[in-house]
Parts: C-alpha cells; sequence; structure tokens
C-alpha cells in the first residue's frame, strides 16, 4: 500500500485516480472512453428506429436512468381518445434517447444522414460509433469540453442504461441466416474467384515463357506483387458484393455499420472468400514459401507457383475450408505467437 506523505501529493493521487477527469487524453488531446460493442449497437438501432413505443413501454425503458425525473418529452404522435379507447401517445428511438443528451447543439455531416442535435433533442441521424465512440468532435468530446466531465461521466452512464433497456426490450442476435448471400451474389462471387485464378495462371504462363525469361521483364518480387494484387482485388470486389447485398436490417451488416464490432473484411471472408494468406518468411513477408521439397505442401507439385498451392483460400467460412486451405489459414493465424524455447530444451 502507499501513503501519500503530503498535501500536494494527495491532490496528485486524487486527481490521477479519478477516472472521470482522464476522459480526454493530454497525449492525443480527444477521448480515450467511450462506448463500444453492446453500447453502440444498441444506440444505432435505438436511434434509427421508426418503431413506436407506447408510454407504457417508454417508462418501463427510462427508469433505469438514476436522474430521470419523471418527464416525458413530448410525443411525436397522438391518437385521439375515442369511444372504446382513450387517447394514446407514442414516442420513437430518438425521443427517448433525447432524453439522455445534455442541453446542447450540434451537428456532424454524415454518409447517409446528417447528426443534428438542437438543445439536447436528436432531430436526425444516426448516433453510432463516430458519435458516442472516442472519436475526435464525436459527443463525448464535445460535451467534456462545453459542460465538464461531470456531466459526460453520467451520459456515459445513462446512455449505457438506457442502450440495454432498449436491447432487453428489442433485442439483437446474429444467425446463420444473417451470413447467407442470395444466388445471384453467391454467382457472382464465383465468376470473380474463377477470373481471378485464371489471371494469375495466364500471367504467370507469360511469365515463365522463354521470350519474357530472356528479357527479364520480371523480377521475383515483381512477380510476387502483382499476383498478390489480382488475388486481393478479387477479395475485395467480392466482399463489395457480399456487403451491397446486406441492409441495415442484416445484424451482421448492422454491427460494422454501426461501429459495434467486425469489418467489410469479416463479411467478406464469412460470406464470400477468405483470401490469400500470408506469413514472414526470413526478412519477407508474402504468399505460403515452397518449405517441403520446393512445394508449400505434398498435395501440390514441385514449383507450383499458382494460386491455390501458395495460400490462396477461395472458401469462405460459411461454405467451409479445404484441408490444404485450412493448412494455411493456420499457418497465417499463428503468424503472431512465439513459442519458448526453454521448454524443449531438457
Amino acid at each position: 500500500m502507499y501513503l501519500p506523505q503530503s498535501v500536494t501529493t494527495s491532490t496528485e493521487l486524487l486527481e490521477m485516480v479519478m477516472v472521470p477527469t482522464q476522459i480526454i487524453s493530454p497525449q492525443s488531446n480527444k477521448p480515450v472512453i467511450g462506448c463500444i460493442m453492446d453500447t453502440v449497437v444498441g444506440s444505432a438501432n435505438m436511434t434509427s428506429s421508426d418503431r413506436l413505443l407506447s408510454e407504457y413501454e417508454v417508462i418501463k425503458i427510462v427508469s433505469s436512468l438514476d436522474n430521470f425525473d419523471g418527464n416525458l418529452p413530448p410525443p411525436c404522435k397522438i391518437v385521439k381518445e375515442t369511444e372504446h379507447k382513450p387517447e394514446q401517445k407514442f414516442w420513437n428511438g430518438r425521443d427517448i434517447f433525447s432524453i439522455i443528451i445534455p442541453k446542447l447543439n450540434y451537428h456532424k455531416s454524415n454518409e447517409v444522414e446528417n447528426v443534428m442535435i438542437v438543445e439536447g433533442i436528436l432531430k436526425s441521424g444516426v448516433c453510432d460509433k463516430s458519435i458516442i465512440g472516442t472519436a475526435s468532435g464525436g459527443l463525448i468530446h464535445i460535451i467534456t469540453n462545453d459542460l465538464g466531465h461531470g456531466v459526460t461521466k453520467d451520459f456515459l452512464n445513462d446512455i449505457q442504461k438506457i442502450t440495454n433497456s432498449w436491447l432487453l426490450k428489442e433485442g439483437f442476435s446474429v444467425g446463420l441466416g444473417d451470413t447467407i448471400p442470395n444466388k445471384d451474389i453467391a454467382k457472382r462471387i464465383q465468376e470473380i474467384i474463377n477470373k481471378a485464378k485464371g489471371d494469375v495462371n495466364n500471367f504467370i504462363s507469360v511469365t515463365r515463357s522463354p521470350k519474357n525469361y530472356k528479357n527479364k521483364l520480371s523480377t521475383r518480387d515483381d512477380f510476387e506483387t502483382t499476383v498478390n494484387n489480382l488475388l486481393n482485388k478479387a477479395r475485395d470486389e467480392t466482399g463489395g458484393y457480399a456487403s451491397k447485398s446486406l441492409d441495415f436490417t442484416n445484424s451482421l451488416n448492422n454491427m460494422t455499420e454501426s461501429g459495434s464490432k467486425g469489418n467489410k473484411i469479416n463479411i467478406s471472408q464469412i460470406m464470400a472468400v477468405v483470401g490469400q494468406q500470408s506469413v514472414t518468411s526470413g526478412s519477407k513477408r508474402g504468399r505460403i514459401a515452397f518449405g517441403f521439397e520446393n512445394r508449400t505442401l505434398p498435395h501440390f507439385e514441385k514449383y507450383d507457383d499458382g494460386p491455390m498451392s501458395r495460400g490462396f483460400v477461395e472458401q469462405s467460412y460459411l461454405r467451409g475450408l479445404k484441408p490444404e486451405e485450412f493448412f494455411f489459414h493456420a499457418m497465417s493465424g499463428r503468424e503472431g505467437l512465439k513459442i519458448d524455447q526453454n521448454i524443449y530444451s531438457s
């Protein structure tokens, strides 16, 4: 245990361990504390949802807030009283989210819809990771600068509670159905992969022709760079097709678009193609090198420089990897691991 010996030391310690004062990092002048994962996807779904909630449902959601004063914002829709039903009031997700936003003005341009907050009321836009995360100029950053770290602390606590309540009510899960492309997309993906493999094989044939060998038109590094570019282009193109086939209602795409978890490459590898595996061999990093009698694995012929024998995984996780593809993928996945040689010294 460390006991401070002076008032100065006590004050320094108190400031350093007080989390709210450390939200903005002096090193980068931007927040280092923000919303992630469930809070991000919950916030994005809440602020993009047009579903109407009754007064009873709204009260259940906001009852988790510590500082809720019982006053709800004006409803977005009112159904007048009839002979059989009393007057009904309805709110949407943005109305509920506005309850926890401090009274400030905020605007940020977005590709789909600009985020606009006027006097603490969310008028438009979706509050994804770029808004409630650790991005410079995000809502966390602005609240801290304008209103102080105490207000930011309350906002972070409130957003965690209100998004949890929203998710408990609305639900969110990713299923196998979210990862299956439609038939047209699957067909187009296979065409792109076949074309890329054909282009690589044609390039190998041209490179190894006597004319090119004589003129030295391509060095080994140039050769590998060109092959990698062709295969990576196929991966990116197939991934683009797979992503375009998904809308915001797709839970997998929902997570990546909101910034909760994952990215476009993850979707590409799940639905389209895992792609070229790269490992470090000597001082260079690139395709799987020959290490087994001038071939990568005993499954292939010697000196085979084709895409399949050098680590290109054309299957997706959804379709399942072939045995040799599984080996290559395992090699790439082990890149960052170090084995303690002392274990085997005895």
